[in-house]
């Protein structure tokens, strides 16, 4: 007489699925760098880091293109990411 196959399929609930769907389970990242026309210098943009649209990090000084400003702001955006994904 044969025994039953271990099922260990997370999603149908069989043994080790708890352990298995905490390794899968996507958390989305919170913050968002978002790339803005500067209100203060006309022609050149700033950058934010923002989580639940409250800025935690902005840029210092403005940059002379979107693509310059994105670049710098990734930088940061990367640093925080990396702070709060090994802080869960």
């Amino acid at each position: 007489m044969s025994q039953p196959a271990l099922r260990l399929d997370p999603l149908a609930g069989g043994r080790g699925a708890t352990h298995l769907q905490e390794m899968i389970t996507f958390k989305p990242n919170p913050h968002k760098l978002r790339v803005t026309p500067s209100s203060k210098e006309p022609g050149r943009f700033d950058w934010s880091v923002t989580r639940d649209d409250v800025v935690v990090r902005q840029s210092a000084r403005s940059f002379g293109s979107e693509e310059a400003s994105e670049a710098n702001g990734d930088a940061a955006f990367r640093e925080i990411t990396s702070r709060w994904q090994n802080g869960r």
